[in-house]
């Protein structure tokens, strides 16, 4: 600053310093916005993650796909995989028979009747060989599914989150407020420093003399 407007004298130095000084604080409530902001963001997010869950589980509860959610395949991923772990040791629970007639009657003709307990052998009838296959289809289908889900949930919910860049109401008017205060007064104290160099220069211009310091103005 003080290289593009060459003060002269101690008043226009002192200008000067003042310039500088609303410069700063006009960089300090941009911190103060962006600090606003990433607060927001975050709770944001968070929001958005406690809203996936509670999807999850509302969808879960009601016996609703799965398949639209990551939390929905990931649970699913889980499930078929212990169904599989079963199938091969030749066993059979409630909870895979429940959870595969609820998400996969329609894609696995094969799955055994729900047993009322866990049992340690399938039922006779049932061709393993063929169910694991079936069940390794699924979990095969699934993974391939999952980054395209997961790739969509990250698109809609950071468009969600860009919605709020803006600081809430009353730091947004908070910071609008002391910015347009620094502004005023940073514009006042350069048409200041505006007269004072050109009385500077018109009495340098009358007298022919070297510019030195300059006597105080009264505020």
């Amino acid at each position: 600053m003080r290289k593009h407007y060459k003060p002269v004298g101690t008043l226009e130095d002192l200008l000067v310093q003042k310039m500088v000084g609303y410069l700063w604080r006009e960089r300090r409530a941009q911190r103060h916005e962006g600090g606003a902001i990433q607060r927001e963001l975050e709770y944001r997010r968070d929001e958005e993650t406690a809203g996936g869950k509670q999807r999850f589980q509302d969808a879960l509860d009601a016996g609703e796909s799965l398949e639209q959610s990551v939390l929905g395949i990931q649970h699913l991923l889980k499930r078929l995989e212990a169904a599989i772990g079963e199938v091969q040791r030749g066993s059979w629970s409630v909870e895979s028979s429940t959870c595969l007639a609820e998400h996969f009657r329609d894609r696995i003709p094969l799955l055994p009747p729900a047993p009322e307990k866990a049992m340690d052998n399938l039922p006779d009838d049932v061709e393993r060989k063929q169910l694991l296959k079936e069940l390794k289809a699924q979990r095969d289908r699934l993974r391939e599914r999952l980054p395209e889900v997961e790739a969509t949930e990250k698109r809609e919910g950071d468009a969600r989150v860009r919605s709020y860049m803006l600081p809430d109401g009353p730091d947004l008017d908070l910071v609008l407020r002391y910015e347009a205060a620094i502004d005023r007064k940073f514009h006042k104290v350069m048409d200041r420093l505006r007269r004072v160099q050109a009385d500077h220069r018109t009495a340098e211009a009358v007298t022919g003399g070297a510019g030195g310091d300059q006597p105080a103005e009264e505020e």
